[in-house]
């Protein structure tokens, strides 16, 4: 991380142009100049690239060469003819008419002006023609094109022609056929490398600096306002302290001042981890995809800020808290997006600034965006977050430069891009996915649907089950909504938790038909190997449709490492006198770990013990819930999840006005 830190020394001092200097009194440790403001510097440039005219090379070749072909094409036509050794009068005028003409025309020069560069900030009027490395500028209208330059030369050929209406029609006819074109041809050649050379001169004599501030020199006072001429000041001061290094001693100090900045920064952040987010901290994976986050933002800032880019602000920020919140909880993707903007903000320009952007940015998509199950959701939240960005840039900017025509419009167009470029997310959500194996709401929506190929194989193999595992699901959505946890997995942990039933359906009593019950034939100890099955048969059927870990974890732990209490009980009245191995009638575990597989379990032991009820009355139902809840807490089942008895208790209550509501319970009045 320190060694994607910029390595110039950082500034100390923090200042706002018109706002009060509200450090002590400043005075210049050393010469330095006064730099020109980037404004000014541009535009002084601009202004001396546009006073530079087009550079052309005179090829004086060009005339010869066309003189020569002329009067040999027309000696040639006058031999034709009239044969050798005649003259014709008319044509040997015309010869030397034609070549004064074309002299005079090449002398004045003729320029391909379709050869000139694009550039909007120069002024194309000038051309500087060079002729023995000595540079002749004139306006470019002075100068023929080839177009100009042919219909002055075929006008002078036709001058000509009409002071001869004597002369033979033969030999006007001859003049016909005679092309004109092939002897006008441009003599002035764009030059782009001494165009190159005489921009290179003229940049490299703009000075970049304006006058010095010399060593001792009061720089501003404190309380004293910062006006423009002395932020022109602090900002020269500032970019030569940032410029200077320093000895090795003092490079090494500031080296060494990065590691402390950001060791302090790390620390904290896990330790907040691990005090808060204790399962988080324990998941090695989740740690270091929450590291490799940081990492990666700060890398693509510090890449964009070194090699200038684009602006910082097209970065997508607010990304960042949106995949943390994905995979763990809106709490830690607050922290990491503040942790993470703290560190960008120490080398990004206007520090300040950018924290606070950025911070209300993030906060705005959590809050909005308080969980990603549709499309539509997140580009609700780019539309809120663009406006987030610009409002509290708008008022940074009123308090900055104090007038609306000085504020940088241009920065609104990098919000723009930095919220659409949110929508990086959902290809990033499934690259994760498959890089840690965590799992996010659209997999869990996905993996919810009903159609699902495991799902619909469990409602056509097992139609009881289905039904049951449809009622646990709407059970423990509806409390882990009011107890905290993710309701979207114990909805979709409980649609798959039973799929085990699938492998051996009817020996379940959801599944079998009236008055037929396998069992009978059946030992306790076979009926209960049978029944324990369905857990290991669910795992193995749970990694051939390669659901994933978290999802397995329901079909685990959904029994714990409770027991089938029928088939103990019945071993126990057939065999009084047998001693029993309690390890044949206990599932294999592990216990529930977790808000969502801890109410799981409570919501199917109800679900399916609801089942049984000779009558439906509150009372009736609410005696089920306290007994069968109360046996799993004195069982010790819920000793690894984060569970509180306020929460067991709120499950009781939830539990059981749904069942109450399901079944239509009455309270019984006296007849």
């Amino acid at each position: 991380m320190v060694t994607l830190l910029p390595s110039k020394v950082k500034f100390k001092y923090e200042y706002i142009k018109g706002n009060p200097w509200m450090h002590e009194d400043l005075i210049a440790p050393y010469d330095f100049p006064i730099y020109k403001p980037a404004e000014e510097f541009n535009k002084e440039k601009d202004s001396l690239l546009r006073q530079i005219p087009n550079y052309f090379a005179l090829d004086s070749n060009a005339v010869s060469g066309a003189l020569r072909k002329f009067s040999y094409d027309l000696d040639s036509l006058q031999a034709h003819a009239y044969g050798n050794g005649r003259k014709n009068k008319f044509l040997t005028g015309l010869k030397v008419h034609g070549m004064r003409a074309m002299k005079n025309i090449y002398n004045n020069g003729i320029i391909e002006t379709w050869k000139l560069p694009k550039d909007d900030r120069k002024d194309h009027n000038n051309i500087a023609v060079l002729n023995n490395n000595m540079a002749e500028t004139r306006t470019a209208g002075t100068y023929f094109t080839p177009t100009i330059a042919y219909k002055a030369f075929a006008d002078s050929i036709s001058d000509y022609t009409k002071q001869y209406n004597t002369a033979n029609l033969d030999t006007k006819e001859l003049l016909k056929n005679f092309s004109l074109n092939k002897y006008i041809k441009p003599n002035l050649i764009y030059s782009p490398e001494t165009e190159a050379k005489i921009r290179k001169s003229v940049l490299d004599n703009v000075s970049l600096t304006r006058g010095m501030v010399q060593a001792g020199q009061g720089i501003v006072q404190r309380g004293e306002t910062v006006t423009p001429e002395i932020y022109k000041n602090l900002e020269s001061l500032r970019r030569e302290h940032e410029m200077n290094f320093g000895s090795t001693l003092q490079t090494f100090t500031s080296y060494l001042g990065k590691v402390i900045i950001i060791a302090i920064l790390h620390a904290i952040y896990l330790l907040f981890v691990w005090n808060f987010r204790r399962e988080t901290y324990n998941d090695r994976s989740k740690v270091l995809f929450l590291l490799l986050m940081i990492n990666i933002v700060v890398l693509f800032s510090s890449i964009t800020l070194k090699y200038n880019l684009v602006n910082l602000y097209l970065l997508p920020y607010a990304a960042l808290p949106l995949i943390v919140k994905t995979f763990t909880d809106s709490r830690l993707a607050v922290f990491s997006h503040t942790i993470t903007i703290l560190i960008i903000g120490y080398f990004a320009p206007n520090g300040y600034e950018f924290i606070f952007v950025e911070f209300v940015a993030g906060m705005v998509i959590l809050l909005k965006l308080d969980s990603l199950h549709r499309r539509n959701q997140l580009f609700i939240a780019v539309g809120v977050v663009i406006l987030a960005y610009v409002i509290s840039y708008f008022g940074l900017s009123v308090i900055h430069e104090r007038s609306v025509e000085l504020i940088n419009w241009n920065k609104f167009l990098w919000f723009g891009g930095s919220g659409l470029l949110i929508l990086i997310v959902f290809p990033l959500i499934f690259i994760i996915e498959k890089s840690f194996n965590f799992l996010s709401d659209l997999s869990l929506l996905e993996l919810s649907d009903s159609n699902q190929p495991l799902l619909r194989l469990l409602s056509e193999s097992a139609p009881g089950t289905f039904q049951h595992s449809m009622q646990v699901a709407n059970l423990a959505e509806s409390v882990v909504q009011q107890i905290g946890g993710n309701p979207l997995l114990a909805r979709t942990g409980a649609l798959y938790h039973d799929i085990g039933k699938m492998t051996n359906p009817m020996y379940f009593t959801e599944n079998q038909i009236a008055g037929i019950n396998i069992h009978k034939n059946l030992t306790e100890i076979e009926s209960a190997q049978t029944i324990i099955a369905h857990v290991t048969d669910g795992v193995a059927t749970a990694k051939k449709y390669n659901l994933p870990t978290q999802i397995v974890d329901f079909i685990k732990t959904h029994h714990g490492t409770g027991t089938t209490r029928y088939f103990v009980s019945m071993y126990k009245k057939n065999h009084p006198d047998q001693e029993i191995n309690m390890q044949l009638f206990t599932y294999p575990g592990p216990k529930p770990f977790s808000i969502e597989t801890g109410v799981v379990m409570m919501a199917d032991s109800i679900e399916a013990a609801s089942r049984s009820l000779p009558v439906y009355t509150e009372a009736t139902i609410n005696e089920l819930v306290d007994r069968i809840i109360d046996y799993q807490v004195a069982d010790g089942q819920f000793s690894e999840t984060p569970l509180t008895f306020r929460d067991i208790s709120k499950t009781k209550d939830i539990l059981k006005n749904k069942l109450q509501n399901i079944y239509h319970a009455r309270i019984q009045y006296p007849e």
